[in-house]
């Protein structure tokens, strides 16, 4: 077998596998690695992410990006996804349980190599609830491999919405204030959803005039921003767009992919006070997705770790809307226990 360093050149045949792979969602995806190689501007990201080849065929895509973290004066090396948990490796479908648990044994241990050579202090996988493996609770091959190299459980769990149900029964399970913020949303806001069929330049730029509004001139490089662009025009992710007398004042981003959806970020204009600008978007959102036939959607994970009360606001906002906290699994391994 052969381990082959991802490059510009094997973009492609590495999304081909992503489409096909049941291990994957689109954290897994190139446009994402981009993302992320631009979004931390000093010091830079390192995309070290891998395949396994064997016979020239492609057996698994590894992801694996080393970031350099500052925090309290602190600086430590990581293998993490922007400070989040790097997806975990996924296999070709076609492989029996046997291949995968040789492969993994590959694959942990070229990740314990690069981490002693990159003196990275601590690793952390993840994997996606909304990959078709995960849905079918297909985990344990993956759960039993990183156990099998020294790593530890760390319980995570994340808001998810099964959108296959009656829209009055989903309705039903928000929280009675939710659905008051709603109701008083849709009598004085105006939302617009805006995919790969009426997007425009102006429309993202008023993106990205919330954005700065909100959090001031972005840190990240502009290739993030491109990436999102081009993300909607290509009939993926969307923007939801909220107006008070015609006048923007709120916008959220979510990502498509493979028939599942990701709440992802919003800004709203920090001039407007006591609107429900989010319920709304939300709301919106989650009608639209229902139509377009979207299964699951999932509101975002749950914190974890000693919480703080942005954290806990975030939390509490994200529950309001029903559904199923589902647990899925973190790993974490420590090279340097310091």
């Amino acid at each position: 077998m052969k381990i082959i360093p991802l490059s510009d050149n094997y973009y492609s045949l590495w999304d081909d596998f992503c489409k096909e792979s049941d291990d994957t969602w689109f954290w897994h995806s190139s446009d994402w690695l981009k993302f992320i190689s631009g979004y931390q501007s000093e010091p830079k990201v390192l995309n070290l992410s891998f395949f396994i080849e064997e016979n020239n065929k492609l057996k698994a895509i590894i992801p694996l990006m080393l970031e350099t973290i500052k925090s309290n004066e602190k600086i430590t090396r990581e293998f993490s996804f922007s400070g989040w948990a790097t997806p975990i490796p996924a296999f070709h479908n076609s492989l029996s349980s046997p291949e995968k648990e040789k492969i993994y044994w590959i694959i942990l241990n070229e990740i314990d190599r690069l981490a002693k050579k990159e003196k990275v202090s601590f690793s952390r996988f993840v994997m996606s609830p909304l990959s078709v493996n995960y849905l079918n609770k297909n985990t344990s091959l993956h759960l039993k491999a990183f156990s099998s190299f020294d790593y530890f459980d760390i319980p995570v769990y994340s808001q998810i919405l099964n959108l296959s149900k009656n829209l009055n029964e989903i309705k039903r399970n928000i929280r009675h204030g939710h659905k008051a913020a709603i109701t008083k949303g849709e009598k004085t806001l105006t939302t617009a959803i805006f995919d790969s069929f009426n997007i425009t330049p102006e429309i993202f730029d008023q993106y990205i005039g919330l954005y700065i509004k909100k959090f001031g001139a972005p840190k990240r490089s502009s290739s993030t921003f491109n990436i999102m662009f081009e993300r909607i025009k290509n009939k993926n992710d969307f923007l939801v767009f909220a107006y008070q007398n015609k006048y923007p004042i709120g916008v959220s981003y979510f990502y498509a992919f493979k028939n599942n959806a990701f709440y992802g970020s919003a800004c709203n204009d920090p001039n407007i006070k006591n609107v429900p600008i989010s319920h709304t978007i939300q709301w919106s959102a989650i009608k639209w997705m229902k139509e377009k036939k979207i299964n699951f959607y999932e509101i975002g994970y749950q914190p974890y770790q000693s919480p703080n009360d942005k954290q806990l606001n975030i939390s509490h906002f994200k529950k309001g809307f029903g559904g199923l906290i589902v647990p899925f699994f973190m790993k974490e391994k420590k090279y340097n226990h310091e």
